[in-house]
């Protein structure tokens, strides 16, 4: 919906695209379950797919898996938790994340 002029640059961000609610439900949500997740451009697509994808989700699903099965609580710092950015010119990739967390007893 939007018209370009001829010689326009445009900048494809498929960060964003992963955010778009009418592909994913709730696309702000970390969701370890959600339903198409193929879908995601976060490994590429096509000829440009990444061939650990399936993976690094496995990776990533069982790392998340084992830290919320030790963990009773876990939240952000507040007081050192900035939320600053690296700044590049595809990837969003913060500083740093500091958290706190309690573990089961």
């Amino acid at each position: 919906g939007v018209k370009l002029n001829k010689g326009s640059t445009l900048i494809i961000r498929f960060g964003a695209a992963n955010r778009d609610e009418r592909q994913f439900e709730l696309p702000e949500k970390l969701d370890l379950e959600r339903p198409r997740v193929a879908a995601h451009l976060a490994f590429g697509m096509g000829n440009h797919h990444c061939l650990g994808a399936t993976l690094a989700r496995r990776e990533l699903y069982w790392g998340f898996k084992a830290l919320t099965d030790r963990v009773s609580e876990l939240k952000f710092s507040s007081d050192q938790s900035s939320f600053k950015y690296h700044p590049h010119y595809v990837f969003r990739a913060l500083k740093s994340l500091n958290i706190e967390f309690s573990l089961e007893s």
